[in-house]
């Protein structure tokens, strides 16, 4: 079985796998903690590739040692979102805009991402799922990654990217000792 834990906000819709939602997960769950301790309810057994992007991949890296899959591939992964005040001032801009209106937030924030306007659904998510998302990553770090054994693990990421920079992905390929999938001008959604 092939699995996608998908990032804030966008779940596409033309994936051919189980998706599991971070969005939703996190608004259910609030924490790597709790998230852990639910870890059998939201992750399906017999995962042969695992494939997470951005909060998605944040979430399997707080995850990982429970996660028996034989591939994981980890889309512009961060251990810490809020790496900077630069990015502490743009996700309170966020949150200020979902609180105002929550579908051109969206819209803003998929462009942002360069993700085609086709795959959002401005009205998919609640106000409060959105705003649970933001805290998430406003207060997650992963501090400590346990790679299960047998495991290959890949790690992809755009140089333009504008929501995750590539420092931090870089960073996650480094933990892990694997050379990153680079793609040249890719933004946060090209991987």
């Amino acid at each position: 079985m092939n699995v996608f834990v998908s990032g804030w906000a966008v779940v596409p819709q033309d994936i051919n796998c189980e998706i599991i939602d971070s969005t939703k997960i996190v608004a259910e769950y609030k924490t790597i903690e709790n998230i852990s301790q639910n870890f059998d309810k939201i992750f399906p057994q017999n995962i042969e590739t695992l494939t997470a992007w951005s909060m998605g991949a944040i979430i399997v890296l707080g995850v990982l040692s429970k996660i028996k899959a034989k591939k994981n591939i980890l889309y512009s992964p961060t251990l810490k979102f809020v790496e900077n005040e630069i990015v502490l001032e743009e996700l309170k801009k966020l949150r200020q805009n979902v609180c105002e209106n929550k579908e051109t937030a969206i819209k803003l924030f998929s462009r942002k991402c360069g993700i085609p306007k086709e795959l959002v659904d401005v009205n998919y998510y609640t106000t409060e799922e959105l705003l649970a998302g933001l805290d998430f990553l406003e207060k997650t770090e992963i501090s400590k990654i346990i790679k299960p054994e047998n495991c290959e693990i890949s790690v992809i990421y755009g140089t333009n990217d504008k929501i995750i920079s590539p420092k931090s992905s870089l960073e996650v390929a480094e933990k892990f000792g694997v050379k990153p999938t680079i793609i040249l001008n890719g933004n946060h959604f090209s991987p």
